[in-house]
């Protein structure tokens, strides 16, 4: 049973399309086509630091900008509910994975005395079918 347990935790789900933030996937898929390792780079900066869609990178291969949204996509998962409490101290998040299962997640808003300092802490489950609520 441990050993079976330890196969089905370590296999990798095969995802389609895939997260452009998994760079391993990105690279391989620049380098089958020629394009430049920098030009992957370039893109997923663009849409990490700059917060621009794929299409709007400059400087990708011509190719790029047809082929890239056939098999990535910026974001594999969607917040499809949303409860905040009373207080503004907490939000609960329903998230919907790519493969159509949901997890919970919260966000806890930590404010410091009078201070104007604020943090937030954020919890996610780690296990699918969480129930919100």
């Amino acid at each position: 049973l441990a050993a079976r347990l330890r196969a089905a935790m370590a296999r990798k789900r095969a995802l389609a399309p895939k997260p452009l933030l998994d760079m391993d996937a990105l690279l391989a898929y620049f380098a089958e086509r020629g394009w430049k390792e920098s030009s992957a780079r370039r893109l997923v900066g663009h849409v990490v630091r700059r917060g621009v869609r794929m299409a709007d990178v400059p400087g990708l291969p011509a190719a790029a900008y047809e082929e890239l949204p056939r098999d990535f996509v910026e974001s594999t998962c969607v917040v499809e509910a949303e409860q905040c409490s009373a207080d503004g101290t907490t939000t609960k998040l329903l998230v919907r994975l790519q493969d159509g299962h949901a997890v919970e997640t919260v966000v806890i808003r930590n404010h410091h005395g009078g201070s104007a300092k604020e943090d937030a802490t954020v919890c996610v489950s780690s296990q699918v079918g969480c129930q919100m609520g």
